[in-house]
């Protein structure tokens, strides 16, 4: 799944998609052309995952191509000193949180160590971890502490705000959010080392770099797993949304996938977040356009499924359908709190009107093992996918 620029064409194959998009979205990516190469190969592989897909250009939002037209830079680690970005929301992880609690992929227990890898900062997202999974467990936050996108003083310390608006200054930022079970080391997916893992998670992380990297990574953490353990890595958004993941559990010393899940709203995604990746090859990226095709191809689902989600979003006034058949943006004056919560209440209408059960029969009927998971996304069987420990 490539991607080819000529000229002014977009191209996946011989189909010109971006011809057929909207001129104001044929405008908004023309930002994509700035002084980042990472963001215009971003945008390259958005055109090819929602070909592969079977998006249509008319389902292209606005949304989409103003982020990755104005603001995609943003996120390039070139742009970024060559890091990965500090980004973390609060409840972004809840149902993956959920979905370890509840998983029949591991043995159950009230006790365990949860490894949070790519933890950013604030550490939000491991805060919320430890909060869910109760005092039994024991979370540990790993990131590169020492971030450059993140303001130093002279003296090398961190400007970290304070709760009535003040700034402090700390050496060691990540630290003040440790509790009683929640702390915080510093590495990388590549050297953690903090004793044998229940359960690791590596979300938002991957999809910044190339399959070697990827490879190198799931074999180390192979290594610091117990019999059993979980790895679950993939990409989402504000509180879940636009969730695809894989679930792999440590057997006979092997990482064997058991399962890849997505979220409902992944089917026709308003977000750049089900194809953000920086690299070809991703694995959940690939894997989700597949499915998505699969759905796709299918008329009756789709025709049900895009008239579901089009009242829907004229109802949140979000990305609505303009009198021409193309989708829209973010109305003026909304601000990203909103925005998040527009977000959010997609996959929950979609899976309340019953589309997870739709998607799951029509998975089956073209052949596919297909399952609503405990965190209420589709689950799908594994492709062969196993990476033995180092």
């Amino acid at each position: 799944m490539t991607a080819t620029r000529t000229n002014e064409t977009w191209r996946t194959g011989e189909a010109p998609f971006r011809d057929r998009l909207s001129g104001e979205a044929r405008r908004l990516l023309a930002g994509a052309d700035g002084d980042h190469p990472g963001a215009l190969a971003l945008t390259d592989r958005a055109i090819a995952w929602c070909e592969h897909a079977g998006i249509e250009a008319r389902d292209f939002t606005l949304l989409q191509a103003g982020t990755l037209g104005q603001r995609a830079p943003d996120p390039v680690p070139e742009a970024c000193s060559g890091m990965i970005p500090p980004v973390a929301r609060q409840g972004q992880h809840r149902r993956i949180d959920e979905y370890v609690l509840q998983t029949p992929w591991r043995t159950a227990s009230r006790a365990g160590v949860f490894v949070d890898l790519g933890c950013g900062f604030p550490p939000l997202a491991s805060i919320d971890t430890a909060e869910a999974l109760g005092a039994h467990w024991q979370v540990i936050g790993v990131d590169l502490e020492r971030h450059p996108a993140l303001p130093t003083d002279a003296d090398d310390q961190y400007a970290c705000p304070e709760g009535d608006g003040g700034i402090r200054p700390e050496r060691s930022p990540l630290a003040r959010f440790a509790t009683p079970s929640l702390r915080f080391v510093r590495g990388d997916v590549h050297d953690v080392r903090v004793g044998a893992i229940d359960v690791a998670r590596c979300f938002n992380v991957l999809a910044y770099f190339d399959q070697e990297f990827r490879t190198r990574a799931l074999a180390h953490l192979a290594s610091q797993l117990k019999p059993g353990g979980l790895l679950l890595c993939g990409t989402d958004g504000t509180d879940t949304s636009a969730a695809h993941y894989s679930v792999y559990r440590l057997e006979r010393g092997t990482l064997v996938q058991k399962e890849f899940a997505f979220g409902i709203d992944n089917i026709r995604p308003v977000t750049v977040v089900p194809f953000l990746s920086f690299h070809d090859g991703n694995p959940e990226m690939a894997r989700l356009a597949d499915v998505v095709a699969v759905l796709r191809a299918d008329e009756t689902f789709r025709r049900g499924y895009d008239a579901a989600l089009d009242r829907i979003l004229e109802d949140l006034r979000l990305c609505a359908r303009a009198p021409d058949g193309t989708l829209g943006g973010v109305p003026p004056g909304t601000d990203d709190d909103d925005l998040e919560c527009r977000l959010a209440a997609i996959e929950a209408r979609l899976s309340v009107e019953g589309w997870v059960g739709e998607a799951i029969a029509t998975l089956r009927r073209h052949g596919l093992d297909a399952w609503a998971n405990c965190a209420g996304h589709v689950g799908v069987g594994p492709h062969a996918h196993d990476i033995r420990r180092h």
